[in-house]
């Protein structure tokens, strides 16, 4: 099954600057299937390496880093040929061998014509260790299927076509909308581990859906024994909880329900494992409205949500028809469940991080970075709804644009947009389109850059700021107003503002902290 990241692979083998490639990703997410697919249809010959199923590899690693003997020792071993620009060579479960991962730094140094790709469960716990060779590799994740991915796998590669293409919102029709809709609800059923894919795809037996998520479950568990250590109960206690968490009408994870007398700090190492496995994704509360939200971020209190929306279900031991039902009792569940489709489908997409903002009864689901501004978004599993939350946000922080994610049809609105959740993804993706030589966001929405007294140049007897158009995307032509907070509001200052082939120009009289807001 063909990956959207499959062309970041071909742009790393043509690459005259690359490193040795880490592939990562949380377990049987079909790291092992791409890199050999790569190396079938895109190399003269590829050498797989098992450090798991072969006898002796290890000991390879265990002497000289030189590259040349290891490649030597390899090709005696196996009896094959290596040939720098011609073999893809694979170290996949790469974690079970320390060395292995420091010669990944010699093999950038001493031999960078050779393309060495590696893959492995648990290379994101491995990463914050001071062994790993950071600056020596180049990293890419690889999260399990997303919506797009699984209509390509079910034979649907139109409809994939379409919603990468970004269509405006507004010009989906209802049939395609509906039938969008439905394969939806099929994805939350079966998720987008490879496997549980593959077996849906082939023989659409529900049964075996559960007996390979079911199975996927208790493997992801073996690691906690194999490589947790002493967080070993933490690790398991964490994972479990997560379907009750999230099937309530608040998701934020409390420490003394899973331990009498708990605090953040004990809970700290064993959530940054699972989130450096990539079983799980961290939603820390975030304070206020900045940009980036990451400055008002909340490291104690946090929602967490599974890496995949088929292993949710399967945990929580919900029938396949619960999506299908509209009984009062599954409301919370499917809450949660939708909640964590859109963190699925945004993280895929390449949002980074994601927070969520509360304040008394009120909270803004998710809060996200998209197009240089900090977006709030409501998630709602069903067609009626209210939107208290968010109104009370955008009033607060006079935020000009918001979310909201449904099963609804498509809109546009004053302030904000409704989109169906399988365009989810869309919104974290870059959107431009060529137009006059210059990039233009596609999407209309205006970008939004926060500046600070330091950041004005002196020039003569005033002060300027330039922002450029490679950094605005908003045309040779942009519209700019700056302005200034006034309590919780902003307005609009005196400054002087002129463009030169899309660059923002701002000059003034006195260094001030502002913003200016650069429509197209």
């Amino acid at each position: 099954m063909k990956r959207l990241i499959y062309d970041e692979l071909l742009e790393w083998k043509s690459d005259p600057a690359r490193k040795p490639l880490v592939l990562d990703g949380v377990r049987q997410c079909g790291k092992t299937y791409l890199l050999k697919e790569l190396g079938s249809e895109e190399f003269d010959n590829c050498v797989y390496c098992n450090f798991e199923e072969a006898k002796g590899l290890k000991a390879l690693f265990s002497g000289s880093m030189e590259p040349s003997k290891i490649v030597r020792d390899i090709e005696l071993m196996n009896n094959v040929k290596i040939t720098p620009g011609k073999t893809l060579l694979i170290l996949d479960e790469i974690q079970e061998c320390d060395s292995a991962i420091t010669s990944l730094k010699y093999f950038c140094e001493h031999m960078p014509e050779l393309h060495v790709a590696c893959a492995g469960p648990l290379l994101g716990v491995l990463k914050s260790e001071a062994s790993f060779p950071v600056g020596k590799v180049d990293t890419k994740h690889l999260y399990p299927m997303n919506f797009c991915e699984y209509l390509m796998a079910e034979g649907e590669t139109s409809l994939a076509e379409f919603i990468l293409s970004d269509p405006d919102p507004e010009d989906i029709s209802e049939p395609i909308h509906e039938a969008l809709q439905r394969l939806m609800r099929d994805y939350c059923i079966v998720g987008g581990m490879p496997e549980v894919v593959h077996s849906w795809v082939t023989q659409h037996d529900i049964n075996k859906v559960d007996s390979l998520q079911r199975e996927l479950l208790q493997n992801y568990e073996k690691d906690f024994a194999k490589h947790g250590g002493s967080m070993l109960e933490m690790l398991t206690s964490i994972w479990e909880s997560l379907p009750s968490f999230l099937s309530r009408e608040n998701h934020k994870f409390v420490f003394k329900e899973l331990k009498k007398d708990g605090r953040s700090d004990d809970f700290r190492d064993p959530v940054q494992w699972l989130s450096n496995a990539h079983l799980i994704y961290k939603v820390n509360l975030m304070k206020g409205h900045a940009y980036p939200p990451s400055i008002g971020k909340d490291e104690n209190q946090y929602k967490l949500y599974m890496c995949d929306i088929g292993l949710l279900r399967a945990m929580a031991g919900h029938p396949a028809g619960i999506m299908l039902t509209e009984n009062d009792d599954a409301h919370l569940y499917k809450g949660g469940m939708y909640e964590n489709l859109a963190v699925c489908e945004m993280m895929s997409a390449g949002a980074g991080n994601l927070y969520y903002w509360r304040e008394g009864r009120y909270e803004v689901d998710l809060i996200s970075a998209i197009d240089g501004r900090t977006v709030p978004i409501e998630v709602k599993s069903g067609t009626n709804f209210s939107t208290e939350s968010l109104n009370l946000y955008q009033k607060k922080f006079n935020v000009s644009w918001g979310l909201i994610i449904s099963n609804r049809m498509p809109r546009k609105g004053n302030g904000r947009d409704a989109i169906p959740f399988y365009l989810a993804g869309n919104m974290q993706r870059a959107r431009n389109a060529h137009v006059d030589d210059c990039y233009v966001n596609a999407s209309g929405l205006p970008y939004e850059f926060q500046f600070r007294k330091e950041d004005w140049i002196e020039v003569g007897k005033g002060f300027r700021l330039i922002i450029p158009v490679s950094r605005h995307h908003r045309g040779l032509i942009p519209k700019c107003n700056v302005q200034i907070r006034d309590g919780d509001a902003w307005k609009d200052t005196g400054a002087s503002i002129s463009t030169d082939n899309g660059d923002v120009i701002i000059e003034s009289n006195s260094r001030f902290d502002g913003r200016a807001v650069i429509r197209i």
